[in-house]
């Protein structure tokens, strides 16, 4: 992601590019593989709203 922005020009000020399906695909690709090599679990995607399933992941945590 940070090196295709910059590529596009963009150093951390101004307004961000807007990117492309192929870029947002290529970091949830990467993502996915990051958390099956660390947590050695398959990643299931699940629909729906996220705000409030991360909102009870974290309060989950922090008791």
């Amino acid at each position: 992601m940070r090196e295709w922005l910059v590529a596009q020009g963009f150093r951390g000020d101004g307004p961000i590019p807007v990117l492309t399906d192929e870029v947002r695909i290529e970091a949830a690709r990467r993502y996915i593989m990051a958390y099956e090599l660390v947590t050695g679990l398959s990643f299931q995607p699940v629909d729906g709203p996220i705000r409030a399933r991360v909102k009870q992941a974290l309060e989950k945590i922090g008791k």
